[in-house]
């Protein structure tokens, strides 16, 4: 029952949604990035774009990379213009600006340009695990955990298994962008653009950064991009100036259309985990747990001395500092939408993943996951495309459903946290 109404009330406050696709079929189609011509890694710099994610080419058509002034860049920009390093009319960088461009960096995302073959495999065991599950579930980030209850030795066994695999999850990433599901499974928030994000903030470096140019990049590393590529979202194209086996011709680039995408974070977490399971003895949607530093205690050879916490993963993890480094609120992050909105999206995971690694609570200390399976007949679920919608219940589902209301309508004071 409780996947039903996990499932329904995801929908219902999704904090990333897509429009309708405009071109895009949903079919399936598309490869991997290894066979695809993708272009070298040493070439992917930042680049001017629009709020689409599209480079905004010269007079010449040609993308121009930004400018990042520094010591060994002597370049000096004005406020009001976008910062742009010089080109010639061969679209290339001119002689002594050559340092001025910076480089996107990839880290663990590298694997995407692996060949075909990798990805199939990598899928054909994701679904497996996925599959045997007897539930599967969302941790803080927003990762996919399989879920098995098992009985053993006369005791009943929860054991949880986190999808963190770097090219696991580009899968995941490259699945949804392409079909908008994972064939076969049912996923625990049914709109495919928040799962997407999500995935492609686990598969990124914990300490990275995922911005509008890695995701612009990747789609066209994965071929995701590519004319014959069949996708869940439509394509936006331009036309630039690329030199071509030595030959300077116009050529035709597309992009991926995020313009029907919105993101809040602070609708996102509130959701999260799902099920929740912070604190035990009374989860909280919204909460998770990590490891603190008492700021005016130590042990006796004055060692700093940590405790657990307990809390919202919004106070925690996207604080709004003040001058002097207190928090004063909740940090919004990007709210615009389309493309930024969903690199937003991404990075938010990946900076919940870097905040649990960087503050894990010991093994044998974290609070247990929870196994609730479906129970049909106290409850239906049923989507037409448009959203669930949920008949039946009890006070233990109805007064989770209000929790969650209240969460995600933001109902989270900077207070809400426990030490045990």
């Amino acid at each position: 029952m409780l996947t039903g109404v996990l499932s329904s009330l995801l929908l219902l406050f999704n904090p990333l949604t897509f429009a309708e696709p405009v071109d895009g079929d949903g079919s399936g189609g598309g490869a991997g990035g290894g066979d695809h011509e993708s272009p070298d890694y040493g070439d992917l710099v930042y680049l001017l774009r629009d709020s689409d994610g599209i480079p905004i080419p010269d007079s010449n058509l040609c993308r121009q990379p930004l400018a990042f002034p520094s010591e060994t860049c002597t370049l000096t920009c004005e406020e009001s213009t976008p910062c742009v390093v010089p080109l010639n009319e061969l679209c290339e960088i001119q002689v002594g600006y050559e340092t001025c461009v910076r480089e996107v960096e990839f880290g663990r995302m590298s694997v995407a340009r692996s060949p075909d073959l990798v990805f199939e495999r990598q899928l054909e065991d994701l679904l497996l695990t996925l599959s045997g599950a007897g539930q599967i579930q969302l941790d803080p980030a927003g990762r996919l955990m399989a879920v098995t209850q098992v009985e053993l030795d006369g005791e009943t066994v929860v054991n949880a298994s986190t999808i963190d695999s770097p090219l696991q999850n580009l899968v995941i990433y490259w699945k949804m962008m392409q079909q908008g599901e994972l064939a076969g499974i049912t996923l625990p928030d049914p709109d495919f653009g928040i799962t997407a994000a999500r995935a492609l903030g686990a598969a990124s470096d914990k300490g990275g950064k995922i911005d509008v140019d890695v995701v612009a990049y990747l789609n066209r590393i994965m071929g995701l991009t590519a004319a014959d590529a069949q996708t869940k979202l439509g394509k936006k194209c331009a036309f630039f100036s690329e030199e071509v086996n030595g030959v300077m011709q116009t050529v035709e680039e597309c992009f991926l259309d995020y313009g029907g995408y919105g993101y809040m974070r602070k609708m996102n977490f509130p959701q999260l985990p799902a099920p929740p399971r912070v604190p035990a003895d009374g989860p909280q949607p919204g909460w998770f747990e990590y490891l603190w530093v008492y700021p005016d205690a130590t042990t006796q050879d004055k060692r700093p001395l940590f405790y657990i916490e307990q809390g919202p993963i919004l106070n925690a993890a996207f604080p709004l500092l003040d001058s002097e480094g207190k928090a004063i609120d909740i940090d919004p992050g990007n709210e615009g939408g389309n493309i930024a909105g969903f690199a937003q999206a991404a990075d938010d995971a990946r900076a919940v993943i870097n905040f649990m690694h960087t503050n894990p609570v010991p093994v044998d200390y974290e609070s247990k996951v929870i196994f609730e399976p479906e129970d049909d007949s106290s409850s239906t679920t049923s989507s037409d495309g448009g959203g669930c919608s949920v008949a039946g219940g009890n006070p233990a589902t109805d007064s989770l459903l209000l929790a969650i209301v209240l969460a995600a309508l933001g109902y989270l004071g900077l207070g809400m946290a426990r030490r045990i």
